[in-house]
């Protein structure tokens, strides 16, 4: 190799880069520095703890809530089926009443959040054993006859699908029941995983996502030690202080000293108890000091406040304490935080809801279709904020009407298309029989726009 071939090669070499802000008079970015020592490294997997996070999660208010609220929320108001036949969309509404399709949707949701996954097993009847992929076209009438939560711990999964092809690609073919052994194919099988950070950590935590747990365990343990160590400095609100005159030579006669000194104070106590007062030798000296306590509740909700940011819920949905300050009503933080549910309620609950939906639409009328729904809002106006809109919306409609932008049998129709007079359908549908109806304007004559 010629020397200016050796030479292109070697400025081809990759470099590893160290470089940051250096201070060398206030030693920042030097080994005088403290934060240059700072580094991570990797806990226990405290997802693989069964035993302990069955317990926090059953024993602890503030763990279940971290768990429990945004669950809850995600499936509160639940989901508007969109179907032109109204008398499928009620039969289907229906059945998910009668299989309890929402219960189940959100322990699963709450098991996956707690331990890392969960399974929902649709007992689905087509024929076909229950380890066999599930064929959606030969779903029997009725066919639907219970759906099964499951935690992680409760299935053991199969080999992993490698077909890349595959919409089920790198999650197990099948899971098998620990407690019957029962084998059933993913196709029965509604999924629901925990945080999965990267494929080293769906692998390490056996085929599943992370618990909840593994992020925010250290905020719950620091504000839950924070509030026992407050409950504790009450119960000391107030010290009584005894000066007893040759207290050091009674203790230096040994325990028979100790004895007499304890006995003396029991004895002040019980007559103080007694009287509501206290008797004392002339030498002898009694106070009572009281501890002040301000300060601490900040500092209780400064630590409850790690917790509301490692799970990202306001303080107001955990506690149900407002934000302080000037227009701390919470109300920025609740738009954010349903922002957040409705983002997790597409990610996590869309496809599971949408492959059981369809399943349940042949069961009931025997055809195979994609069922449209929308998961209903989380955020609602108050009756100040929609009386505003309606009056916004009412002189809108009042100027197009004076300038001949639209008819009045237009505003008529859109207000009763919006649900906001129940009976001007009924007044436009006899206006229709005596009079036709009502042609709009033509603002182009005729002209395309």
């Amino acid at each position: 190799m010629s020397k200016k071939n050796k030479k292109n090669k070697q400025k081809n070499v990759p470099i590893l880069a160290n470089d940051s802000f250096v201070n060398l008079v206030t030693g920042l970015g030097t080994h005088k520095d403290s934060l240059t020592h700072t580094t991570f490294t990797r806990g226990n997997n405290l997802t693989l703890q069964w035993e302990f996070i069955s317990s926090l999660y059953s024993q602890n208010w503030l763990a279940s809530a971290v768990v429990n609220i945004p669950i809850n929320d995600m499936t509160r108001n639940w989901i508007d089926i969109e179907d032109e036949d109204e008398e499928r969309e009620k039969k289907l509404e229906d059945e998910m009443d009668r299989l309890k399709v929402k219960e189940k949707f959100n322990q699963a949701l709450k098991w996956s959040s707690a331990y890392g996954g969960a399974v929902i097993i649709m007992m689905v009847d087509d024929g076909r054993d229950m380890s066999q992929p599930l064929t959606l076209s030969a779903i029997r009438n009725k066919g639907i006859s219970n759906l099964v939560v499951l935690d992680r711990w409760r299935v053991t999964v199969g080999p992993l699908d490698t077909n890349l092809l595959s919409p089920n690609f790198g999650k197990p073919k099948h899971y098998l029941v620990s407690r019957n052994g029962q084998q059933i194919h993913h196709s029965r099988i509604l999924r629901f995983d925990g945080e999965i950070n990267s494929l080293e950590e769906f692998e390490r935590t056996g085929y599943w996502g992370n618990s909840i747990f593994e992020k925010t365990w250290q905020p719950i343990s620091n504000s839950q030690t924070v509030s026992l160590e407050i409950a504790g400095m009450t119960k000391e609100s107030n010290v009584d202080v005894f000066h007893i005159d040759g207290l050091n030579e009674m203790v230096a006669l040994g325990p028979e000293g100790v004895a007499k000194v304890t006995e003396r104070i029991s004895l002040a106590n019980q007559l103080k108890s007694n009287n509501n007062g206290i008797v004392l030798d002339m030498k002898d000296k009694y106070e009572k000091k009281s501890n002040t306590f301000s300060g601490l509740a900040e500092i209780d909700d400064k630590f409850l406040l790690k917790v509301c940011g490692a799970r990202g819920i306001p303080l107001s949905k955990l506690v149900g304490k407002s934000d302080s300050g000037l227009n701390g009503n919470g109300e920025g933080d609740l738009k954010n935080y349903y922002d957040n549910i409705s983002a997790a309620q597409e990610v996590e609950m869309k496809d599971p809801l949408q492959r059981l939906l369809d399943i349940l639409y042949v069961s009931e009328f025997n055809e195979v279709k994609s069922v449209s729904f929308e998961f209903c809002p989380l955020w609602q106006m108050s009756q100040e904020q929609e009386a505003a809109i309606s009056l916004s919306n009412a002189n809108r409609d009042a100027i197009y009407i004076d300038r001949g932008v639209v008819s009045n049998e237009t505003v008529q129709k859109e207000l009763a298309s919006n649900g906001v007079y129940g009976s001007i359908e009924e007044d436009l549908e006899a206006q229709n029989e005596l009079f036709g109806s009502v042609e709009e304007p033509d603002l182009f004559n005729g002209v395309e726009v």
